[in-house]
């Protein structure tokens, strides 16, 4: 714990979390689903206990389950992913919905025409923060990051497009 507070508040290469969410009203925090193995119960208390610190109000504050085309991790499912009875019971913590066609906004296309769908409450939110881990991948090289929003975040158009046999 006392080791991620440090990291926020002197981060390397970025302005410490006080600064980037002090005053904000709308703040997003992506997290993965529970096929990687990410720290959750470590990492979110002292994030959310940062964004409180620097103003925030827990109301304002959503957790986003980058779930892309899986099941949505409900229940007690979703209090193992988030780690931290704490962190439920102070901000809303909800799932993707890959097949939402409401909870998605259109950003454009790429070149190669795919259509870039992605979850509005994260597009939409003042403050975006994708906690994640990066790892090896059989086929990518390296996979977490930005798949936490392409493929976590994105309509099911964008997936299959992304995961079709010709972009493989």
């Amino acid at each position: 714990g006392e080791a991620v507070r440090s990291a926020f508040s002197h981060p390397v290469g970025g302005r410490p979390l006080k600064e980037v969410a002090q005053g904000r009203k709308d703040i997003c925090v992506l997290i993965c689903d529970n096929t990687r193995p990410v720290p959750h119960a470590i990492l979110l208390p002292a994030l959310i206990e940062g964004l409180i610190d620097a103003g925030a109000s827990p109301d304002s504050i959503t957790v986003l389950v980058a779930t892309g085309l899986h099941r949505p991790n409900e229940g007690e499912e979703l209090r193992e992913l988030i780690g931290s009875d704490r962190v439920l019971q102070t901000v809303k913590a909800v799932n993707h919905f890959a097949r939402r066609d409401e909870d998605h906004v259109l950003l454009g296309h790429t070149p190669g025409g795919m259509p870039v769908k992605l979850d509005r409450r994260f597009v939409s939110a003042e403050v975006r923060i994708a906690v994640g881990l990066v790892e090896p991948h059989f086929m990518a090289g390296y996979s977490g990051g930005r798949k936490l929003i392409v493929p976590g975040i994105a309509h099911e158009d964008t997936i299959r497009v992304l995961h079709s046999a010709r972009m493989l």
